[in-house]
């Protein structure tokens, strides 16, 4: 098992030694790990060949885990200052948001814009190195061509180079998210179950208001049968600050979309 460790809530020492004199410095833990601190808890297996190969947010987490939630608000309304159209705050951040306070490191900062805003997002980022998360695939290049499901997401950056991984990509600390949202007459439609539509506020700065990020709050929740360690967290959080309607429509959507889920009982 493989822990993600955010060393902010550890009450133990962390010292960086190295095993080698000259060699590379690890960080180690002297005394008892604090529950809270740990954000993420994945099965970490080696590969055929016996080796373990990078956890795949671990790049991320390294260039962007220590952002505070003032720094994620003030850059997501830098980046989409002037943009026509609708934008939100996605993913944990979201989260954070609606509470008020960061309550884990984030690998990422991911931002939402309605599908048919994607051509106005790609005028207002001429310059960027733009990736499309295409499975199988490393990030080809989004030249502005017209993206429609089962792809959805764009990755963006500034820095200078050419990213040789889809790690690398990640370490860059400019690097954000764009995900599309479909809609229709007005109403956000989950992509995972296009029968369970939202509304989305139209008042207010874009994007990263508390109000707008309840709309995301659900999709960030909506995840498959078997929910991540972070995801679990990220909803005990949560919970106790839905009210009866915000409860009863994410209740609504799981039974939709994986009935049966655990949380729904929670719900």
């Amino acid at each position: 098992m493989l822990l993600l460790i955010d060393t902010d809530r550890l009450s133990s020492e962390v010292r960086l030694e190295r095993a080698d004199p000259g060699g590379e410095t690890f960080p180690h833990v002297y005394g008892p790990v604090d529950l809270d601190a740990i954000f993420e808890a994945t099965p970490f297996r080696p590969g055929s060949d016996g080796r373990f190969r990078p956890y795949e947010e671990a790049s991320g987490f390294a260039a962007h885990g220590s952002a505070t939630l003032q720094e994620a608000t003030r850059r997501a309304l830098e980046v989409m200052a002037d943009v026509a159209g609708s934008s939100w705050v996605a993913g944990g951040w979201a989260l954070d948001l609606f509470l008020g306070h960061k309550t884990r490191p984030h690998a990422d900062l991911e931002l939402s814009i309605l599908a048919t805003d994607q051509e106005a997002l790609f005028e207002h980022l001429q310059g960027w190195d733009l990736r499309l998360a295409a499975p199988g695939a490393w990030l080809p290049a989004w030249d502005g061509s017209w993206i429609q499901p089962p792809f959805h997401q764009v990755g963006a950056r500034r820095g200078p180079g050419h990213p040789a991984d889809p790690h690398e990509f990640a370490a860059d600390p400019t690097m954000l998210g764009f995900l599309f949202e479909q809609s229709t007459g007005g109403r956000w439609v989950f992509r995972r179950h296009p029968a369970s539509p939202g509304r989305w506020p139209r008042s207010g700065p874009s994007p990263p208001r508390a109000s707008r990020s309840c709309v995301r709050r659900s999709r960030c929740c909506s995840r498959p049968r078997g929910p991540r360690f972070k995801d679990r967290r990220d909803f005990d959080h949560v919970l106790p600050y839905l009210d009866g309607a915000a409860r009863a429509w994410l209740r609504a959507a799981l039974e939709q979309v994986h009935p049966g889920h655990a949380w729904c009982d929670r719900l």
